[in-house]
């Protein structure tokens, strides 16, 4: 019950785009050029996030942006990783595909 929960927390957070650590998934605000943190983010898409101007809510799994908003929306870059990663997206997924703008 307590896993559902917490999924169902993160997913809230994820839609009002408010801060929110569980576990080893958490987002945060950013403003452009602060993000020192890329994790294992391929370098295109470092690159993006890079070039964004303004504020960005990044959703982090571990040390590594799995998804972000700006004023140009939901950008979740298609990239493989860890199964627990693999999850914290299908989580991210969910919470954005559910949630209309």
């Amino acid at each position: 019950m307590a896993l559902r929960s917490g999924r169902v927390k993160v997913q809230s957070a994820i839609i009002a785009r408010s801060d929110f650590r569980q576990a080893s998934m958490r987002g945060e605000h950013h403003s452009s050029g602060d993000m020192a943190n890329f994790g294992r983010l391929p370098e295109e898409h470092r690159t993006a996030l890079k070039a964004i101007t303004g504020p960005v809510f990044v959703v982090y799994s571990y040390g590594t942006p799995i998804g972000w908003h700006s004023d140009a929306g939901w950008t979740i870059p298609r990239v493989s990783y860890s199964v627990t990663t693999l999850n914290h997206q299908t989580v991210m997924r969910s919470a954005v595909i559910d949630y209309s703008e």
